[in-house]
């Protein structure tokens, strides 16, 4: 974080400091496993645990500085008592931003393909000057504040990613950031059953691009008709990708997985895997347009590009040599859909069979159980080689794929028995994608198919 005092600190999230003052330049964590020499400690209440019963393990990683709600009694660190922490981290991350007019804010949303977009463009942006992004999926109101938090006076660019359930949520994020480029990649799907329709997940997304500073510049993809839609409303320049954009990847191939594709004439390969990441690539491509950088530098920038958060597409093998995709961060029905295209065509290229191990995609409100039956059909259609459905979603899946003439479909209950079963009969030039939502922990299956433990 930049230089403040303790003093200054209280006084901006309008809290009291007990404890010495002194001149903090540290790290923010919320984690006190996160705890350095020289952090702040935001001691956040969560569903199961609460922030203040960590504050002494912080102290003893090294931690100087706690931000808390209440007293801490005997635990001898200074702090900073504030009414609400979350808040108070929001106001802190404002001041920071307000504090530096030379960092470039660019800010990316979209209901898939926000967190590996981001991933290509930190390490696009590193090579021109200090970027600080988020780790993994900081997308929210925790997040994103903690991500401000880690610029420096000589940090140049900063990529937030905004993510939303309610309408406001990204329209309140961004108003502490001072945007300069904001990117909506795509709409679709995901969340509709919190937001009620996808028109209002587009209205959400737009809060973005409405919060663009003076002078700041729109990319939109071409996608679908809500981003398109964008374009012609955005107050200000607007820089498109897609296929009817100004960024558009041509003469697309997959190489084991990985895409191959033009762009300004330059060859770029992928080191992600499926189809479905050209359009992040041609996000980062398009807010790299934005920014003016180096076409030249940018696209060889792309080209080393590898994927840094994990179970998105995540490759390994098992044991016995099948390749496993590892997709189960989140799913919703478009990013189902271009995962089992993806697995179809590695399965085609291996001469092996393209086995699907799938659970719920969660948030779909009412359309829910007819987006699980599309699914399976789409499976069907895919002529992917094996279904695994799990849970009730699963088995949802599973059905509509028999329906649809599928020959190997099966549903199981639990994590377990759908593992044995996967277990008792895989082959080397296999690959296995295991994709569901979240809080559905599948990544314990994908982390048992390749030798490894559950964590």
């Amino acid at each position: 974080m930049i230089a403040m005092r303790a003093s200054e600190i209280a006084d901006v999230v309008g809290g009291r400091l007990h404890g010495a003052d002194f001149l903090f330049c540290g790290s923010v964590v919320m984690d006190s496993r996160e705890a350095e020499s020289g952090s702040l400690f935001a001691a956040l209440p969560g569903e199961h645990v609460d922030g203040h019963d960590y504050v002494q393990a912080a102290l003893d990683s090294g931690a100087v500085l706690a931000l808390v709600a209440h007293d801490l009694g005997a635990v001898e660190i200074s702090s900073i008592v504030v009414p609400d922490v979350g808040v108070a981290l929001i106001q802190l991350a404002a001041e920071v931003r307000a504090r530096l007019p030379h960092l470039t804010v660019v800010g990316i949303t979209g209901s898939q393909g926000k967190t590996t977009t981001k991933d290509m463009l930190l390490q696009i942006l590193n090579h021109f000057d200090e970027t600080v992004a988020p780790k993994e999926s900081f997308n929210n109101e925790i997040g994103l504040p903690l991500t401000i938090l880690k610029c420096t006076q000589k940090t140049k660019y900063l990529v937030l990613e905004f993510g939303a359930t309610h309408i406001g949520d990204i329209e309140k994020l961004a108003s502490i950031a001072n945007i300069d480029v904001a990117a909506v990649l795509v709409v679709g799907n995901a969340h509709v059953g919190e937001f009620g329709s996808v028109e209002n997940i587009a209205q959400a997304k737009f809060e973005l691009v409405q919060s663009l500073s003076d002078g700041g510049v729109a990319v939109l993809g071409t996608y679908e008709p809500h981003t398109i839609d964008m374009a012609l409303r955005a107050p200000g320049q607007v820089v498109t990708f897609g296929p009817h954009g100004k960024i558009c990847a041509e003469e697309m191939s997959l190489v084991d997985g990985e895409p191959t594709f033009l762009v300004y004439d330059q060859k770029i390969h992928l080191h992600f895997t499926g189809a479905h990441q050209v359009a992040n690539a041609e996000a980062a491509l398009a807010i790299c347009e934005a920014l003016n950088l180096d076409r030249t530098q940018v696209v060889a920038c792309l080209n080393e590009a590898r994927p840094l958060s994990k179970w998105r597409m995540e490759r390994s093998f098992t044991p016995g040599g099948a390749l496993l995709l590892n997709d189960c961060y989140n799913a919703n029905p478009e990013s189902m859909a271009a995962a089992l295209v993806t697995v179809a065509e590695i399965g085609s290229e291996r001469a092996g069979r393209a086995v699907a191990i799938l659970g719920e995609m969660r948030e779909l409100g009412e359309s829910s159980r007819s987006a699980h039956e599309s699914i399976g059909r789409l499976v069907a259609q895919l002529k992917i080689s094996r279904l695994v459905g799990i849970g009730e979603a699963g088995e949802t899946m599973v059905k509509a794929a028999l329906v649809e003439g599928h020959q190997d479909a099966h549903s199981f209950g639990d994590h377990d028995a759908a593992l044995r079963f996967v277990e008792a009969d895989l082959r080397s030039r296999d690959v296995i994608l295991v994709k569901a939502s979240r809080g559905t922990h599948l990544e314990g299956i994908a982390a048992r198919l390749a030798g490894g433990v559950a964590k």
